[in-house]
């Protein structure tokens, strides 16, 4: 899961580097901008993910025609199956982005290109940034709970950004939810994974109402730390804009920021630990 929540943060920070870099604006439709102009345009981001999260998840366990794994091998009609719901999956997705007109066809073309690079460039390196990210204790000779942070810093500081345009904050605002619930995943799994209790959470068998009574548990629990860290986040909201008159996008950083690191705690290790406590 480290690798696969590592590529999602990748596709939403590239794709929403891109848009602000290049900050070119939503389609126009007869002389009025379209109701959703509160990022930039290209690429889309809907192309990217409906290009690259599944197809990563279909070439990682299936491999392609003629030269699958053994899995596909072996099981031909699912990955013949599997691979027409990705392809029916993108052309819906981005041919919805289109009839809707909240895209333009080189927003989409641009989505689905970077979704594809991406791809790409994550399938050769996904293995060795699992081990890297999951089996280690340490990254750059520093602790992974110092270096996991210290990185996700940095790579906001590189981020484009315009003080004075919304849309540039969304699209920033997108990339720090993505890294800082990665961040904050990856740290929490592997504290999960060093605990005795967590070898108790393996998959096993279980009744639709022990499936239930699990999902309830955590999503309450998910809801309450999400609601509980913005209203937190809110109290100090006056003292950031006081503090930053200039940067009027400050408390909202700060908040998707604070929201997202704790969401990401608790789906790593808030919610299997009280699993595993309460014998769930």
């Amino acid at each position: 899961m480290n690798m696969f929540v590592a590529y999602f943060a990748l596709n939403m920070y590239v794709g929403n580097w891109l848009k602000n870099f290049f900050a070119l604006a939503r389609p126009v439709r007869d002389g009025f901008p379209m109701r959703d102009v509160s990022d930039y345009g290209w690429p889309s981001m809907y192309a990217v993910n409906a290009v690259g999260l599944p197809f990563f998840a279909l070439r990682y366990w299936f491999g392609g025609f003629g030269q699958g794994t053994l899995y596909s091998a072996e099981n031909e009609f699912t990955t013949a199956a599997s691979y027409t719901l990705g392809i029916a999956w993108v052309l819906i997705v981005c041919g919805a982005r289109l009839y809707s007109g909240a895209s333009t066809p080189a927003d989409v073309q641009g989505g689905m290109l970077i979704g594809g690079i991406l791809v790409r460039i994550w399938l050769p390196v996904c293995e060795d940034v699992d081990r890297l990210l999951s089996a280690s204790d340490t990254l750059a000779g520093m602790p992974l709970a110092t270096c996991l942070p210290l990185l996700a810093i940095f790579l906001m500081l590189l981020h484009p950004f315009t003080p004075g345009d919304p849309r540039s904050w969304s699209a920033l605002a997108a990339s720090t939810k993505a890294v800082a619930f990665t961040t904050s995943y990856i740290i929490g799994s592997n504290a999960c994974a060093a605990q005795p209790w967590c070898a108790a959470l393996e998959p096993q068998p279980q009744s639709p109402l022990q499936m239930v009574v699990r999902s309830v548990v955590g999503l309450a629990m998910l809801f309450a730390a999400s609601y509980l860290t913005a209203a937190a986040v809110r109290t100090t909201e006056p003292l950031l804009r006081d503090a930053m008159p200039t940067k009027p996008c400050a408390p909202r950083l700060l908040r998707s920021g604070a929201v997202f690191t704790a969401n990401g705690l608790m789906v790593s290790m808030g919610v299997p630990a009280a699993l595993a406590a309460a014998g769930l």
